[in-house]
């Protein structure tokens, strides 16, 4: 599952954004596949992550508010919903973005505004499937995570015991500057 701009619709000039996924096929994969509910020109889409469940989540500004949230579309009967920003607690914080998700969907990792410092510069933080099926406010990942510069792209390895992300040392997020970590997935459950 990834993310794509795709042309403009027939009489317009405006560029369209969707989710599309591809499929293991013998030794190679097969052509992409739009999310049809996901084509839109009023908002871009950002990290997909996938559920058990076949839920997507995905990061996602709306051309008209300043900052991205996180949204979902549910799968039903093979068929994707459309785009639902999460809601409850996480509604209210001010930037979110690079969302995983649990594959139970019990948590979901993200990479949010520190507490202090740049409002661009992001941490890492867990974000709590609260009981009545919202979403709590990111609680940030302690010092082993994050630290004064940008910490992003938070994954989990698909046995659950490590935690993968990615950190840039200078004042922008670039290629260049931004390394691979990891750490042991265990303090998620401090």
């Amino acid at each position: 599952y990834f993310n794509a701009e795709l042309p403009p619709a027939e009489g317009s000039s405006a560029a369209r954004t969707a989710i599309l996924y591809v499929e293991r096929a013998g030794s190679g994969w097969t052509k992409p596949a739009v999310i049809a509910s996901t084509v839109d020109d009023r908002m871009t889409k950002g990290q997909v992550s996938v559920a058990r469940s076949g839920n997507i989540y995905f990061s996602g500004r709306v051309l008209t508010e300043r900052t991205p949230s996180i949204y979902m579309c549910r799968s039903a009967d093979g068929r994707y919903g459309p785009p639902e920003k999460l809601s409850g607690p996480i509604a209210d914080a001010p930037l979110l973005v690079d969302p995983w998700i649990d594959p139970d969907e019990r948590f979901l990792l993200v990479s949010c505004s520190p507490p202090a410092g740049p409002p661009l510069l992001t941490d890492i933080g867990i974000c709590l499937r609260q009981p009545d099926g919202s979403w709590g406010m990111p609680v940030r990942l302690g010092g082993a995570v994050n630290t004064e510069a940008f910490e992003r792209f938070p994954s989990l390895s698909r046995d659950g015991k490590i935690l993968f992300f990615i950190r840039s040392i200078g004042q922008q997020f670039v290629g260049d500057q931004a390394h691979f970590y990891w750490v042991d997935a265990g303090m998620l459950k401090r």
